[in-house]
């Protein structure tokens, strides 16, 4: 997809973070760690896609995707779908990065909704499609209660397409935010 001129919108973000990213950094060699993080890449790539949505970008350990609501007419139900996509896959694909002796790829997987701005970001010289505002804000913080959690992911996301289990609340930003799980994803 072609990266458009700035406008707000509602969008729904989901992010993929790579867990113990330091520790996997200071034990593999530069190479290493590229081949690792392609393979993770990939897969969130996959599942991003997949869901029909746009992947905004790679930032270290994390990737973040965006379903925008004048691109697609369900963004909320899509970006759960991915996460829904991602549980299903996420055995397998720790079982492969065994089975081919590379790191197991550990992560955690948040999606939120909310206006964003969306658009080329950047300089003059040098722009790239982002989004930006509150949603992506809580999509990153929810991936690391997730971790806290001991959960493999966390919605401020519930729709009737996915069955979800309300868990406990967590405060951002002095709101309580209602977080759901999905109940059986696979």
């Amino acid at each position: 997809m072609e990266a458009v001129f700035l406008q707000e919108t509602e969008a729904a973000i989901v992010l993929f973070d790579l867990r113990n990213f330091s520790q996997l950094a200071a034990t593999l060699s530069p190479l290493d760690l590229g081949l690792a993080l392609g393979r993770y890449y990939a897969h969130a790539e996959k599942c991003i896609e997949g869901a029909g949505g746009r992947l905004v970008k790679f930032a270290g350990d994390a990737v973040v995707g965006a379903w925008l609501a004048n691109e697609t007419p369900w963004p909320r139900a899509q970006a759960v779908g991915a996460v829904v996509a991602a549980t299903r896959e996420r055995a397998g694909f720790l079982a492969r990065c065994r089975a081919e002796g590379m790191p197991e790829l550990e992560h955690s997987i948040a999606a939120a909704a909310g206006p964003v701005l969306a658009g080329a970001i950047g300089t003059e010289r040098h722009k790239s499609f982002d989004v930006l505002g509150e949603a992506v804000n809580v999509a990153f913080r929810l991936a690391s209660a997730a971790q806290a959690r001991g959960v493999d992911h966390l919605l401020a996301i519930a729709v009737p397409d996915h069955d979800c289990v309300e868990v406990e609340s967590i405060e951002l930003g002095g709101k309580l935010l209602r977080l759901f799980r999905l109940k059986d994803p696979a």
